[in-house]
């Protein structure tokens, strides 16, 4: 005789019919020209691709079923950032900047695409070996300690020249004359010597 088994079966399985479809999350949208009313929800952003990549117009947010009248032009070549760049770290840094011109001295620049700048209008040790490949006007100040000129001197506007060679025999007044003539010639004395 055989014992009868008993097998548990699982429920049946009902399919509830779709519920409403809840409303999308708010989105940024593309294309040309500006959005029409039909265009996104409220809370969308729409960026206007016509002049890509050279500029964009983004529109936005869109609020009670409508557009602001007009966007905001994002060009490449004019691109205005405010705030911290760097984020809230204690020790901000810039990793890498794309710029379109230089950027002027007023804005904390060099006002140079080629050449590196250091701002003198506060005190500050600059260390090294400097080389001035034009001529350097010193309109004020003291020099306290070593100075090496390597090239030619012009004082009080005299044309600049090299080293000068002093002649004559110390024991009459051709060295004399010589040396007047050298200083005059750098600059540093007016030679009304008869």
């Amino acid at each position: 005789m055989t014992t009868p088994v008993t097998l548990a079966l699982p429920p049946a399985v009902v399919v509830s019919p779709t519920g409403i479809q809840g409303p999308r999350g708010n989105a940024t949208l593309t294309g040309t020209g500006a959005p029409s009313a039909s265009t996104g929800v409220d809370g969308d952003y729409y960026f206007d691709t016509t002049n890509n990549p050279n500029s964009l117009v983004l529109y936005g947010p869109k609020a009670a079923g409508a557009w602001p009248g007009s966007g905001v032009t994002l060009s490449s070549a004019a691109v205005q950032l405010a705030g911290d760049l760097g984020g809230t770290t204690t020790a901000p840094r810039v990793i890498a900047t794309h710029l379109a011109a230089p950027l002027p001295v007023a804005q904390g620049g060099t006002g140079s695409a080629t050449q590196p700048f250091v701002d003198l209008t506060s005190d500050q040790t600059v260390a090294g070996n400097k080389t001035f490949s034009y001529y350097t006007t010193l309109q004020g100040g003291q020099v306290n300690s070593e100075f090496h000129l390597f090239g030619t001197l012009g004082a009080f506007g005299a044309t600049p020249v090299g080293r000068q060679t002093v002649t004559g025999a110390k024991g009459g007044n051709a060295a004399l004359a010589s040396v007047i003539a050298a200083l005059a010639t750098l600059g540093l004395i007016t030679d009304n010597t008869t």
